[in-house]
């Protein structure tokens, strides 16, 4: 994570990779979300999702998130799965 503006309703952006290791100019960092096997659109927020219905999170970096999500994940992936999706 990091640090966002402060405001109480704004979501704090996520990296997967340091600043550092991406050419970040007009490109988006943040990782693409998958809920229960479905890609989310890029302006989802993990603030969406009730804490309470998360079973499982796996951080997925590199070429295998390219692999698994293609190249929507080049910035990583967060998958995770609720307790309804099972």
């Amino acid at each position: 994570m990091i640090p966002g503006d402060g405001q109480p309703v704004e979501a704090a952006p996520i990296m997967l990779r340091g600043p550092t290791s991406i050419n970040t100019d007009c490109r988006s960092i943040s990782p693409l979300i998958v809920i229960d096997g479905v890609m989310q659109p890029e302006d989802s927020r993990l603030s969406d999702i009730e804490s309470l219905d998360i079973e499982h999170v796996e951080i997925v970096k590199g070429a295998g998130a390219m692999i698994l999500y293609g190249p929507r994940a080049r910035n990583g992936a967060i998958d995770i799965q609720t307790k309804r999706g099972n």
